[in-house]
Parts: C-alpha cells; sequence; structure tokens
C-alpha cells in the first residue's frame, strides 16, 4: 500500500472520529428502518483513540539479551510507542426478538510504528529478514495496519422444542464458561482453549476483564433449559486459532523469534506453524439455580486442543536445512465445577478444575541437542506435531479461581466505587509424559545442572495469583461529566506456573488511571502502565528473565485514550 493511500485511510478514520465527536446527542446505536416492523436492524460503532509514551529507558541487561531484544530497540525513552485509531463496528439483526445474525468487525492505523527509533540499532541481534529497524509483515499488519478482522459472524435462533426453551448460535461467537473474570481467571479456568484469547491485549491494558480477551471461534453451541432451574449447554468447533501475543518487534514483545510475526531465531528462519485440527474440540456444561442455594452450580467438560505454543528446532524434512516451529498439543481433558453467588451484594465466584493431558512449560527441543543426532531426532519431532503432540512434557494439573465484585456505597473520599479481587491456584498432579527430558520442572533444571547456571525461569509444583482491580468514582464531578480513578495490580504471590501466561511469583503488572466521562457518551482515559518481575544476570551482563512480565520491566508507558459510541 502507497504512502498516498495510507494517509487517504488515517483521514477517512479522521474523519469518523471527528463526526462522532459532534452534536450532544445520547449515546446511541443507529437503528435501520427495515419495513418489517418484526425486525430491528442496528448498527453499533465505536472509535478509539489512543496515544502513549514510553517513559523509561531501555534496561542494558534486557536488551542484552540477542533474541528478546528487537521490539526494546524500536522505541526510545519519550517517544511515542502507540498513536492508534481503532474502530469497532457492529451490525445486529433481529427477527420478533427470536431469530437474527450479529456481524462485527475492527479496523485499526497506527503511525507509531512508520517511524521505530534508530538509535539503539542492533544488526548483529536483529532476528528479522529485512534490516535493523523494520517489522515482518505479520507485525507490521496488526501493530502498524491499516488493517482490519473479522470478529463475529453468527446467526442465533431461540425458540421452544415442545416445551423447553432452546437457543442456537452458529459461526464465529464467543460463549465461554466459567467464573474467570481477569487473565489469570481465564488462564486457570474451565474456559481455557474454549476460545484464543488477546494477551496483547491484557498485556497493553492491565486490569482488562477476560470476557474483552476472548476471541470469537467458528462453532456450534446450543443450549436447552428442561427446567426453569435447569440449563444444559453444548459446544462443537470448526476453527482454531492460537493466542494472540505482542508479535515480534513490537513495544510489549518478549521474544523475537514469536510467534506469526517471527522470522528468525539466530540464524535459522522460521518454518511452518503446526497448528491442530480444525475440528475435535467440543464441551459440555450444565448449570443448577436451585431456589435454597439462591445461586448457580455448574459442572464442565471439554476437550480441547491447546491455544500455546511449544517451540522447537529441526531439519526440514528430506534437507540439510534447520528451522525453528511452533507446534501445539491436541486432546487436553477439562473437568470443573464452578459457583456463583451473591452474599451481603458481594458478587463471588469459584471454580475448581482438573486438565488431563495438558501441556506443561518445558525447555524448548533443539534436534542437535536431543538423542539420537540431528536426523533420527528431527524425525521424531515431526513425528509428535504430525499427531498432534508436542516434544515438552504434558501431565495432570489441578486448578482453582476465586474472585469477589463488590460496589462501595458513597463515603467522604467517592460517591461509588467498585472493586474486583481474584485470585488463582493451580498444582502439577503428575507429569505423564516427557519424551526428551525438557520440563522445567524437574529437580535438576532448577538446579541449573542442564545450563551450567540456576535456572530463574524453573517451574514449581504449586503456583498462585492475585489481581486487584479498584475503581472509585466521582457523579457529576462537574454538570454531566463524571470522573473515576481507575487501579489495577496483579501479581503472582507464589511458585511459578506450569502452564503457558500462568504467572510467576513477584510479577506482574500495575496501572493508574484517571477518567472523565461526559455525558455517557465522551470517554477521556490517561493511564500509566508498568511491569515488574525479577531477573538474574549472567557474567557478561544480559538478563536471564524469569517467566510473566519480567522482560518488559524497563517499558513503562503513559497513555492517552479517547472513546466514543455512535
Amino acid at each position: 500500500m502507497t504512502d498516498k493511500h495510507r494517509f487517504q485511510l488515517t483521514a477517512l478514520a479522521w474523519a469518523a472520529l471527528v463526526l462522532a465527536g459532534a452534536g450532544a446527542a445520547p449515546a446511541q446505536a443507529i437503528e435501520i428502518q427495515t419495513g418489517n416492523p418484526d425486525a430491528v436492524l442496528r448498527w453499533d460503532n465505536t472509535v478509539r483513540y489512543n496515544y502513549g509514551v514510553r517513559m523509561k529507558a531501555r534496561d542494558p541487561a534486557i536488551i542484552g539479551n540477542p533474541q528478546a531484544d528487537d521490539g526494546d530497540r524500536n522505541f526510545a525513552k519519550n517517544q511515542a510507542v502507540t498513536n492508534r485509531l481503532d474502530l469497532l463496528s457492529e451490525l445486529d439483526y433481529v427477527v420478533n426478538q427470536k431469530y437474527g445474525v450479529r456481524v462485527s468487525g475492527a479496523a485499526w492505523a497506527d503511525a507509531a510504528y512508520r517511524s521505530l527509533a534508530t538509535d539503539a540499532n542492533s544488526p548483529a541481534t536483529y532476528n528479522g529478514l529485512g534490516g535493523p529497524n523494520s517489522l515482518s509483515p505479520y507485525s507490521r499488519r496488526f501493530a502498524q495496519g491499516p488493517s482490519g478482522e473479522l470478529l463475529d459472524a453468527f446467526g442465533f435462533a431461540n425458540f421452544d422444542a415442545g416445551e423447553v426453551p432452546v437457543s442456537v448460535r452458529l459461526g464465529r461467537h464467543t460463549a465461554f464458561w466459567g467464573e474467570g473474570l481477569l487473565l489469570y481467571g481465564a488462564i486457570h479456568g474451565v474456559s481455557y482453549g474454549q476460545y484464543a484469547l488477546d494477551i496483547w491485549k491484557s498485556t497493553a491494558t492491565p486490569g482488562t476483564e477476560a470476557k474483552e480477551l476472548y476471541r470469537p471461534r467458528n462453532g456450534l453451541t446450543v443450549q436447552v433449559q428442561p427446567t426453569s432451574e435447569l440449563s444444559i449447554t453444548a459446544q462443537t468447533f470448526f476453527e482454531w486459532e492460537p493466542a494472540r501475543v505482542a508479535e515480534s518487534g513490537t513495544y510489549l514483545s518478549s521474544l523475537d523469534a514469536a510467534l506469526l510475526g517471527g522470522q528468525r531465531f539466530g540464524p535459522f528462519a522460521q518454518g511452518s506453524m503446526v497448528s491442530p485440527r480444525k475440528t475435535g474440540d467440543w464441551g459440555l456444561s450444565a448449570h443448577w439455580s436451585p431456589e435454597w442455594l439462591d445461586g448457580t452450580l455448574g459442572l464442565y467438560a471439554r476437550r480441547t486442543a491447546d491455544i500455546a505454543n511449544q517451540a522447537w528446532l529441526a531439519l526440514e524434512p528430506g534437507t540439510a536445512t534447520g528451522k525453528y516451529h511452533f507446534s501445539f498439543a491436541s486432546d487436553i481433558s477439562i473437568f470443573g465445577a464452578s459457583l456463583a453467588k451473591t452474599v451481603d451484594g458481594v458478587s463471588i465466584g469459584a471454580e475448581l478444575s482438573t486438565r488431563r493431558n495438558m501441556p506443561l512449560v518445558s525447555q524448548n527441543a533443539i534436534a542437535t541437542a536431543l538423542p539420537g543426532g540431528p536426523l533420527v531426532a528431527s524425525k521424531a519431532l515431526w513425528a509428535l506435531a504430525d499427531n498432534g503432540e508436542v516434544p515438552g512434557a504434558r501431565g495432570n494439573t489441578a486448578h482453582a479461581v476465586l474472585n469477589v465484585v463488590g460496589v462501595l456505597p458513597h463515603t467522604p473520599l467517592f460517591d461509588i466505587a467498585t472493586l474486583t479481587a481474584e485470585t488463582t491456584w493451580m498444582r502439577v498432579l503428575k507429569v505423564t509424559s516427557d519424551p526428551f527430558n525438557l520440563y522445567k520442572g524437574t529437580a535438576a533444571y532448577a538446579a541449573g545442572k542442564t545450563s551450567g547456571a540456576a535456572n530463574i525461569d524453573a517451574v514449581t509444583r504449586s503456583s498462585s495469583t492475585l489481581a486487584l482491580s479498584f475503581t472509585p468514582s466521582w457523579l457529576g464531578a462537574l454538570p454531566e461529566l463524571d470522573l473515576s480513578l481507575p487501579l489495577s495490580y496483579q501479581v503472582g504471590l507464589s511458585g511459578q506456573a506450569a502452564v503457558a501466561s500462568g504467572g510467576a511469583a513477584h510479577s506482574g503488572t500495575r496501572a493508574i488511571g484517571i477518567v472523565a466521562d461526559y455525558k455517557n457518551r465522551y470517554n477521556l482515559a490517561l493511564r500509566y502502565i508498568a511491569a515488574f518481575g525479577p531477573y538474574a544476570t549472567t557474567p557478561t551482563g544480559i538478563a536471564a528473565v524469569a517467566p510473566g512480565y519480567a522482560a518488559l520491566s524497563d517499558r513503562n508507558m503513559l497513555v492517552l485514550t479517547f472513546k466514543t459510541t455512535f
């Protein structure tokens, strides 16, 4: 796309923003006349503009890692890290309040990625295929744009089968289960793998609720309600996609080789990603809400492929060329129970679940370092990938999620406030397979016997996390203007999770902001966002980071956001 065309698209986007801000009518969807009194066609559009600046200088130890420095080097202190315009458009067509279709899509453009920093270029450590100070086509599409994607695209029907209410959704949609509220609740909850998670969004905006992180997936969801107290839901899926992470070279990326935007791992190019089959994931759930309980009990059984990858390096079939690949495990079984209840005005959610055949955090599999030599090991790695297996460890795990949501009444300090707290826990019950002895939870790995130095990224058998969100508000601080002060904090309390993105002790994020909401339509927010976490320094001064957010601990940012809906 030429610069002229980029300018034209950006100009149109800005025009949309100006038009959205014109007038002072209450926020509402555009309702389009259909000529049918029983049909309603609604069109919602949300425009969001973000401008963010890096507030902390590069940490020499972090950029000293040649496999994790590209995104850090691309942005200097006080440089814009986002200058982004987003549009979310949603179209709903409903007939008789029972049948209909929903389509939604997103578009974006970010000018911050047009002028990457040049003060810290390092051609020797750059892991792309072009020159330093550039992005891969995939990273450029999702970070810079202009680009877009389809989100929802499904039809739905609500009807009675005899006297039993039935609800059906078919197409790209979300219908997630369980009680998890925030990122770690989604990682450790019964919904894991049900939909891809947008971890990139969670990292950029700490405190984002889990429901905003699930990405629509093509599938069929059927719910029946045989009694007023019991509902049963079944799901099956027709596509799969991995978790969305900050791609190589972007501001919040922590690994140059990952994932779809990665191009090289040192001298090795990225080969094809080995995806699970599109069909075969399914789930069953039952929810019971007896009057005596004054709450809802849930039971769940699911079969899913993983949304987190495992990396391996092998010879390409029939060649002497080595490439690195990402593959994803299939056939994970999840069984769980949940409780949702309100006590004295406080909403409580809890889950207990177990997973069978769950991938565990493992070292990368490198054919030259495995038994049998490169050729034999490469064949073994390819055979595993082709069968929906991964080279790392698998095992049985237990998980728990507990959260509370409460509203605090008027005090001398604020008019009203909301408080959300969520804690998670997990434990490895048994390691059931580890074909190449790559599991990072062994005593040998923790002691560093395989690497010559203690490994700070060793996982533990048990781990826990905590996430807090507190938002005091002042209603009518000025005529038709409400103010709020959102605070969020998430951290690993103990251990290092044996599942990907599951949390690490003393590592997390924190954010503070101030938000002005005018006429319930125009929203302006200023937020300071920071990540933290421990790392060890090698004798050469390079950081060996723990899992979690340690690799991002030098990327504090101040972000201004304007949002409106029309």
